[in-house]
């Protein structure tokens, strides 16, 4: 029969819950835990170590904060909240992820500025041996400004004229 022994890790509390062979264990923390296993045999006790390196579940988190800004004239930072795991890049897109641009940056914050169109941002995550998870993304909404055209100029006979300009959204057309 195996017999498993946690001879070394960051932090205690990790426990073998079965022995034999397999074994699990569960309680693992984030570091380097030494594991050992031996058995005893008719010519002697048989034993070996494992090193086990234990990485963080990546977590997304979010970003702080959405934004709704002036077309070619906006700048801001982006915040990632609540991740953890380590950051391996940022990605935006104009068209909802269909195509999608790297940004080489691994730190919690992200800048923008100058923006023209509405975009979409997220962190990208992962850890050694897990899986890559997206954060939830933020949307910075880009306002096109407004064009107002009031018509051509005319000269008009009495004292009555309907005045038709174009259609603004978002805005009130004042006269």
């Amino acid at each position: 029969n195996v017999i498993w022994t946690v001879q070394s890790e960051p932090v205690s509390g990790s426990t073998v819950i079965t022995s034999g062979n397999p074994a699990i264990i569960t309680g693992l923390k984030t570091g380097i835990t030494v594991i050992s296993a031996s058995a005893a045999t008719p010519c002697g006790i048989a034993a070996d170590a494992v090193i086990l390196t234990v990485t963080e579940t990546a977590i997304g988190g979010i970003i702080q904060f959405p934004a709704t800004v002036c077309s070619g004239q906006n700048s801001g930072t982006l915040t990632l909240v609540g991740s953890t795991g380590q950051i391996l890049r940022w990605e935006y897109s104009t068209d909802n992820w269909a195509n999608t641009t790297t940004i080489v940056n691994n730190t919690t914050q992200q800048g923008y500025s100058n923006l023209t169109q509405t975009r979409k941002y997220r962190a990208v995550l992962g850890g050694t041996n897990c899986p890559q998870v997206n954060s939830a993304e933020v949307e910075i909404v880009v306002d096109q400004g407004v064009f107002a055209q009031a018509g051509p100029d005319i000269s008009v006979c009495g004292n009555n004229f309907l005045l038709n300009g174009n259609t603004v959204s978002n805005a009130t057309m004042t006269w």
